[in-house]
């Protein structure tokens, strides 16, 4: 990070002329996303560019770098190079063509057939278990090998290519945890996806993402977010921590292996919450693999 006033690149060999930038693919919480073509491998790319002037935001680049550097895990995006230029910093990642769970629960949402009234899942079960499995596999890296929280699991940040993976993104803000300790008191990520736990300030660890799993889970489901709508974040905590955990609809359409996998994600006492490892192994996940 030393050099990064002097234009050279940070990690890897980009450089501005080997990029043809095309189309915007989105907007995060710290900049631009656009599609681009690396022309000396021909190989297509995501560009994230982060305003570095901003120093929360240098902050933020620097906890990216660290997650993205060196990892090998096929369940969160690659990385391949950055570089500075004119008051920014360009990542170039791994493009995963699909977009964002997001985008996919638009999709499906826009389809004709889909009945809100009809107490079916949005998604299919066999495909939410897919999903599911593929998101559990990037945790568990995160967790059991790096020593790091997610933090921000939400749809926005899960990526789906046209070849059925599925990919953590935005695993930046992530926390590296003691070993012995385990445990983070920082305020971050989405505050509509955070676990009772955080919104209550209390000390949080690993626990906290399978909460978050388990409200896009449900949202997957229905195809709109579980709690009632609010901007006032006082409000969302009241409903977070003093109504019941979202539910799984009790109905011929839904496995009770689905209702039971969601429950252990959503229970609030984080005791009860099952870990990643766990989740894994659970019989709605072995049922559609």
């Amino acid at each position: 990070m030393k050099n990064i006033s002097t234009g050279e690149v940070i990690v890897g060999n980009l450089c501005n002329e080997d990029l043809d930038i095309g189309r915007k693919l989105g907007r995060g919480a710290c900049g631009f996303v656009y599609e681009a073509l690396h022309k000396p491998s021909g190989r297509k790319v995501a560009i994230k560019t982060i305003n570095v002037h901003d120093k929360p935001r240098r902050q933020q680049l620097v906890n990216d770098l660290r997650s993205l550097v060196g990892h090998n895990c096929p369940f969160l995006v690659q990385f391949y190079g950055a570089m500075y230029e004119e008051g920014s910093v360009k990542f170039a990642l791994e493009l995963m063509d699909m977009g964002s769970l997001k985008n996919i629960l638009e999709l499906a949402l826009k389809d004709p057939l889909w009945d809100p009234e009809a107490g079916k899942p949005l998604i299919p079960e066999p495909v939410m278990a897919k999903i599911t499995q593929q998101i559990l596999c990037g945790l568990a890296y995160l967790n059991i090998i790096k020593k790091q929280m997610h933090r921000d699991i939400k749809p926005d940040n899960i990526l789906v290519n046209t070849e059925g993976f599925v990919k953590l993104s935005d695993f930046g803000i992530s926390k590296q945890l003691d070993d012995t300790i385990a445990m983070a008191g920082t305020f971050v990520g989405t505050w509509l996806y955070m676990s009772p736990e955080r919104m209550e300030g209390e000390m949080y660890s690993y626990e906290g993402d399978i909460w978050s799993l388990g409200i896009v889970l449900v949202e997957l489901i229905s195809g709109k977010f579980p709690f009632k709508a609010s901007k006032s974040f006082f409000d969302m905590q009241d409903a977070i921590n003093n109504t019941p955990s979202p539910q799984v609809p009790d109905n011929e359409h839904f496995s009770p292996e689905l209702r039971d996998f969601i429950q252990r994600c959503l229970y609030k006492d984080t005791n009860e919450r099952e870990s990643t490892v766990q989740l894994m192994a659970h019989p709605w996940i072995l049922m559609h693999t």
